[in-house]
């Protein structure tokens, strides 16, 4: 786990870069095929580094990525991949299987019993079974029932409908009613 200094230090070498190439850190997220904020995130601590952002960014900064995270705890990352330079990677040679024993081979298919009361020999015509007959067709639906009528009935005219803005004005008329007497 790298800590605050390796973030700074990783930080510190990214912009120096960035400055040299006159280049933005967006700039930079963009071409490395970074979503926007990685980095910023990364330097913050609230995003981890793995082995494929450091490539893309030193790619992108022209430097391999053991110059960039050198001398930091994200050394850590590459150190999985790190093989001398010049030497080819081998392919690994398969390993001898191990005596195994033959797949088993598919039992044929079992052949229908014969009747003893017909010769084998003899082909019948087989008259072929009476089609289902066709399904009735579903009863009409029942006609719709009318939506329920609404209950509601407006205030009558005369009287303004309440509304809580009034709900002062009629604690007001009560208190002055209580204080004088009407």
């Amino acid at each position: 786990m790298a800590g605050k200094r390796d973030r700074e230090k990783l930080r510190t070498r990214v912009k120096t870069e960035l400055r040299k190439a006159e280049r933005t850190q967006k700039d930079l997220e963009g071409k490395a095929g970074l979503s926007s904020g990685t980095l910023t995130r990364v330097f913050g601590g609230r995003r981890q580094l793995d082995r494929e952002t450091v490539e893309a960014v030193a790619s992108e900064l022209g430097m391999t990525a053991a110059e960039l995270v050198e001398g930091t705890a994200f050394d850590e990352l590459l150190a999985d991949v790190a093989e001398p330079a010049g030497e080819p990677e081998a392919e690994p040679t398969p390993e001898p299987a191990a005596k195994s024993k033959p797949a088993p081979k598919p039992k044929p298919a079992p052949k229908p019993a014969a009747s003893k009361s017909k010769p084998a020999s003899k082909v019948e015509a087989v008259e072929p079974a009476p089609a289902p007959a066709p399904a009735p067709a579903p009863a009409p639906a029942p006609a719709a029932a009318p939506p329920p009528q609404s209950t509601y009935v407006p205030p009558e005219a005369d009287e303004p409908r309440a509304r809580k803005r009034d709900l002062p004005v009629k604690v007001l008329k009560f208190v002055l009613g209580l204080v004088f007497g009407q």
